[in-house]
Parts: C-alpha cells; sequence; structure tokens
C-alpha cells in the first residue's frame, strides 16, 4: 500500500512563556479539529508524526485522546526533525541535543522520501509554521500558511486539497 494522503497540521495555540503550553483557546481548537478529522482516518492505516516541542507534543496529544475515544487507534511518534524555526536550535541546545536533527526552511527533501516510502495509507505531521508552509510544496502542492490549530488535507491522488476546519468559526 502507498499512501494517499498526508495530513499537515499546524500546532494549537500558546502561551509564549516557557514552557510554551498550548492555551485553552488552542486545546479547543485542536479538539474541535480531531472530531473533524474522524472521517479522513477512521478505518485506515496512519503513522501519526509530532514535532518534539512542547506545543507540538500536547496538540498530537489532544488528538490522540479525541481519536482514542472514537475507536480510533494512532499513537504518535516524535520527531527532531519537524521541529523548525528559531526557537528551535535554542531549545534543542538547552536539551543538549544535536542541533544538526533540525530540518533547515530549504531541505524538505526528507518529507518528500518518508512519505513516498511509507507502507500506511495516512501520513499525519504535527508541526510548526515552516514544516506546515512549505512541506506541501515538496508534494508538489502549493505553499501556504496554515492558521495554528488546523489542519491541510492532501489528496495524493486527486491532487486536491482542502483545509480543515474549513469555516474559520469561533472555538
Amino acid at each position: 500500500m502507498e499512501t494517499k494522503k498526508v495530513i499537515f497540521i499546524r500546532h494549537g495555540d500558546y502561551i509564549n512563556v516557557e514552557p510554551f503550553d498550548l492555551s485553552e483557546t488552542g486545546k479547543g481548537a485542536v479538539r474541535k479539529l480531531a472530531m473533524n478529522l474522524i472521517s479522513e482516518i477512521k478505518g485506515k492505516e496512519a503513522v501519526f508524526l509530532t514535532s518534539v516541542a512542547n506545543r507540538a507534543v500536547q496538540t498530537a496529544k489532544e488528538l490522540e485522546a479525541v481519536w482514542f475515544k472514537n475507536d480510533i487507534d494512532v499513537w504518535f511518534h516524535q520527531h527532531y526533525e519537524l521541529w523548525s524555526g528559531s526557537d528551535a536550535r535554542k531549545e534543542l541546545q538547552h536539551l543538549k541535543q544535536e542541533e544538526n536533527k533540525i530540518i533547515s526552511v530549504e531541505d524538505y527533501d526528507w518529507i518528500n522520501n518518508f512519505i513516498h516510502s511509507c507502507t500506511k495509507e495516512i501520513v499525519i505531521i504535527v508541526s510548526h509554521f515552516e514544516v506546515t508552509k512549505f512541506g506541501p510544496k515538496y508534494l508538489g502542492f502549493p505553499s501556504f500558511e496554515i492558521p495554528k490549530g488546523q489542519a491541510r488535507v492532501l489528496d495524493l491522488e486527486s491532487k486536491r486539497d482542502r483545509l480543515v476546519p474549513e469555516e474559520d468559526t469561533p472555538f
């Protein structure tokens, strides 16, 4: 089986003070997003990857909790390579991790290679502005910003994509 869909999820809104926890608004948006994605992933084999940044891990945990309650068994795996942005190098150095594990904005071939070598029907990626904006470009889709707590579903077969949730409503 080859990957048919890729879901890029930008972490939820967070409190801009260490440890950068999700805000209540961010948690609500992510729970709403999880409900909106159920029909995309239920009954399908998926791999679920997230950045190691606290706000991304908390986003993944919120998604996972909603999906488990709806009989969707998908567990997230943390990857240093999915942490992008200016704070990543500083935080990883603080965590005494290798600086070269962080992806640069220009180096997204790994997304294409990973997805095309994956045997799961769906790849779910929780990350940050840079990965969620530029990652789709390397799969043949245009780049644009995904708002915090929202997702972009890429259908690799039809070459169509959509933002989830589609309407911009309060959480």
